[in-house]
């Protein structure tokens, strides 16, 4: 009995490794443009070119952008989807997927520009080109780096240098983070890391390869910008 069940769990392993790898053959619609391919379920209506346009000019600011990379985006049918593909761990907007740099977006709408977190009200909506921007950027990340490297090293520091890169602070202002919590907008904590990263390196003058290599936790950046901010 015990030999078929760990039979049963090889099987389910090799069949969710093969839809992780190749997820594109449950979606029937797909684009491509520049360096990008956008899958769906339904056709994609809106501008989309000018779209991916955007998101190209703003990652090929970011310092380990390599014009050959490919970006793969596919835009989920609901929320339980979402969580399939993510294997449970899709949060917020986005997910790129860690072995093979599937992104899965939680919402995108190409006629509105704009993209909303997972299970999160509209005042969380953002543009789609910067969430799009941020994913690709943290793809970019992740195949600069060694996969052990990657997965290890603290996830803000990756969101936040997406936000850097996308070059978006919504309506926020730095002295929002002294009394609003994140879990009242998740635009907020992605904000909170766009402005470490960016006193990493505007005012300390660190590559993000210095970043990356350099033990600093997040509190103690949360600290440095509560004092900077907070009176």
């Amino acid at each position: 009995m015990f030999k078929y069940l760990i039979y049963a769990v090889i099987a389910a392993s090799i069949v969710y490794g093969t839809i992780f790898s190749y997820p594109g053959i449950f979606f029937k619609n797909s684009y491509e443009h520049k360096n990008m391919a956008i899958y769906s379920h339904e056709p994609i209506k809106g501008d989309v070119d000018s779209i991916i346009n955007k998101v190209y000019e703003k990652i090929s600011q970011a310092e380990f952008f390599n014009p050959d990379l490919k970006f793969r985006f596919y835009i989920v049918k609901n929320l339980r989807q979402y969580a399939f593909f993510t294997a449970f761990k899709g949060k917020d907007y986005s997910y790129v997927f860690p072995l093979n740099g599937n992104i899965f977006l939680a919402s995108a709408d190409f006629e509105k520009n704009k993209a909303n977190c997972k299970n999160c009200e509209e005042k969380s909506a953002r543009d789609l080109d910067i969430v799009m921007a941020c994913a690709a950027t943290e793809d970019i990340i992740r195949q600069k780096l060694e996969f052990l490297k990657y997965i290890t090293s603290s996830q803000w520091k990756h969101e936040g240098y997406g936000e850097y890169i996308a070059g978006e602070t919504g309506y926020f202002e730095p002295s929002d983070i002294c009394g609003k919590s994140e879990t009242d907008n998740a635009w907020l904590k992605f904000y909170k890391r766009h402005l470490a990263i960016k006193m990493l390196m505007i005012e300390d003058k660190y590559s993000f390869a210095r970043v990356l290599d350099k033990n600093l936790s997040y509190e103690g950046m949360e600290k440095r910008l509560k004092k900077r901010h907070c009176r």
